[in-house]
């Protein structure tokens, strides 16, 4: 009899497992998923209607809200030991032009020669979050995945693209290292310690992806809204 169980048992543990298996197979879905074509086309007209930038707009409001209530009563000297930190694409600087041209597609090669142009377009209501931290005295980073291009850093173009765009002093920004193997989070998390480990204290972090924001060292974070990609 106790055999009989086991069997029994083994029998309907091997089934429920084909049946698992069957259920989370890639090519197993259970709707009709949305058309891609049509998707995009929703996206150009949140884009050209003006709602994203709105969106954004709302974001960096509050943002600038939070950063008024935080240091108002605090003198210009305990300011100066504050940090802001901006992520830069889609954040700090827009591709959408490159977005666009190539169907919201991505292949490194192209984007290595978007990034050399340097022409992404600043995202206004960020530079205008951007001017009003500096008009407060608080210092700004930037941390981005990208790579840094030129190994004279005023020559890189994504220095010199943050400067045509209106950003024009900071502290420092960080490049993402092209040899070194780590996830988003671990590599933002990192930066924003070791700004806090030179004694800044980071009272807002603002990025358009959550990994841009996850890991801590930062009191409050902003997300921006992305409609064009993902980065776990």
């Amino acid at each position: 009899m106790k055999k009989f169980l086991i069997v029994k048992f083994l029998i309907i543990a091997l089934s429920l497992y084909i049946i698992l298996f069957k259920l989370t197979k890639p090519e197993t879905i259970f709707y009709e998923p949305p058309n891609l074509g049509i998707l995009k086309n929703n996206i150009k007209f949140y884009i050209e209607s003006g709602q994203y930038e709105q969106d954004i707009q709302k974001v960096v409001d509050k943002a600038k809200n939070y950063i008024y209530n935080r240091t108002k009563d605090l003198p210009n000297q305990e300011r100066e030991k504050l940090a802001v930190v901006f992520d830069i694409d889609e954040t700090a600087l827009s591709n959408l032009e490159y977005e666009y041209k190539y169907d919201f597609g991505y292949n490194y090669e192209t984007w290595i020669e978007w990034v050399k142009e340097a022409k992404a377009k600043p995202i206004k209501p960020t530079l205008e979050l951007y001017k009003y931290v500096k008009s407060l005295n608080i210092k700004t980073f930037f941390i981005t995945g990208r790579t840094q291009l030129n190994e004279n850093l005023n020559e890189d173009p994504t220095i010199i693209n943050l400067k045509r765009a209106g950003y024009y002093l900071w502290e420092k920004v960080y490049f993402k290292p092209s040899n070194v193997k780590m996830t988003t989070v671990e590599y933002k998390t990192n930066c924003r310690k070791d700004i806090e480990s030179k004694g800044y204290k980071i009272i807002l972090n603002i990025g358009d992806q959550y990994s841009d924001l996850e890991g801590g060292y930062s009191q409050a974070v902003f997300k921006l809204p992305n409609p064009l990609y993902y980065i776990p």
